[in-house]
């Protein structure tokens, strides 16, 4: 859902998106970043991140890392 803003000193109004529509456009816009950057090493965004994860917190059980 977007909210209209008005301004008392324009006649015409503006759309203003919600938070969680400009967090999801961010995200999206990550993950093909990422998606462009890991594809020539045969890596998917999901096993970078998962890779990613366990350089940044080391051994983990998969039930934990499942729940990060």
């Amino acid at each position: 859902m977007t909210q209209v803003a008005e301004s008392p000193n324009d006649t015409s109004q503006s759309v203003v998106p919600r938070i969680s529509y400009v967090i999801a456009r961010l995200e999206r816009t990550v993950r093909a970043g990422i998606n462009e950057r890991v594809r020539p090493y045969g890596l998917t965004t999901l096993q970078y991140t998962t890779l990613s994860l366990l350089g940044a917190r080391g051994r983990m059980r998969s039930s934990r890392a499942g729940r990060t």
